[in-house]
C-alpha cells in the first residue's frame, strides 16, 4: 500500500503530463491493491462462519437446549441457525466469486464494476445478519415477556399496568438496540475498512478514466 499511495500524490502532482508508463504502473496497483482487499473479505467472512458456528457448538449444552425446549422456541431455533448456515455459505461464495472476477479482470472499467458489485455484496451480507439479529432478539424478547413463569414478575405487570408494560417495553428496546449496535459495530470494523479501501481504489479508476 506504501508504493501504491506514493504513487498516487505522484499523480496528483503531475496529473496535466503524467507519462502513461505510470498511468499503467498506477492502475496495476490498484488491481493488486483491489484483490488483496476482496481475498481478505472472503476469508474473514470464512473465519467468521467458522468461529460462530463452533461457538455454537460449545454453547449447546444440555442447559441451554433445556432453557430452549422450556420456551418452545426449539422450531425457530432450528430454523434460524440452518437459515443463517445457508445464508452464510450463499454470501461466502458470492465473495469468493467477485474474488475470481477481479483476479481475472484485465480492464479498468472491468475492474470498476466488479469493486461496486463487491461492496455491494458486502452491504447485503452485513444488513442480513443484522436483520437476523434483530429478529432473533425480538423473539427471545416476546417469548420470554409473555411467557415467563416467574409469579413475581406476572405480579409486577398485573399491579402496575401499563406503567409497567412500558417499562418492560423500554427495557426490552434498549437491551435490543444495544446488542444490534454491537453487531453494527462489530461489522463497521471487521468490514469497514476494506470497504473503504476499495473505494478509495474506485474514485482514483474513475479520475483516470476521465
Amino acid at each position: 500500500m506504501d508504493a501504491l499511495e506514493l504513487l498516487k500524490k505522484d499523480w496528483k502532482k503531475q496529473e496535466s503530463n503524467l507519462p502513461s508508463k505510470d498511468a499503467a504502473e498506477l492502475s496495476k496497483l490498484i488491481w493488486k491493491s483491489s484483490s488483496s482487499n476482496v481475498k481478505w473479505i472472503l476469508w474473514i467472512s470464512i473465519a467468521e462462519f467458522v468461529f460462530f458456528n463452533i461457538l455454537g457448538l460449545i454453547l449447546n449444552d444440555d442447559e441451554q437446549q433445556a432453557a430452549v425446549a422450556s420456551m418452545d422456541l426449539d422450531v425457530f431455533v432450528d430454523i434460524s441457525t440452518w437459515l443463517g448456515i445457508a445464508a452464510s455459505l450463499f454470501f461466502i461464495s458470492k465473495f469468493y466469486q467477485n474474488y475470481r472476477r477481479i483476479k481475472t479482470t484485465d480492464s479498468s472499467r472491468e475492474l470498476m464494476e466488479n469493486i461496486l458489485r463487491t461492496r455491494r455484496w458486502v452491504r447485503y451480507y452485513v444488513n442480513f445478519n443484522i436483520v437476523m439479529a434483530i429478529i432473533v432478539f425480538v423473539v427471545i424478547a416476546l417469548t420470554v415477556s409473555t411467557g415467563a413463569p416467574d409469579s413475581n414478575f406476572e405480579n409486577f405487570l398485573q399491579e402496575n399496568g401499563n406503567a409497567a408494560y412500558a417499562i418492560v417495553i423500554a427495557v426490552w428496546l434498549l437491551i435490543i438496540g444495544v446488542m444490534v449496535g454491537f453487531f453494527w459495530l462489530f461489522y463497521k470494523i471487521l468490514y469497514g475498512w476494506l470497504l473503504r479501501r476499495l473505494k478509495k481504489n474506485y474514485k482514483e479508476l474513475s479520475r483516470m478514466e476521465v
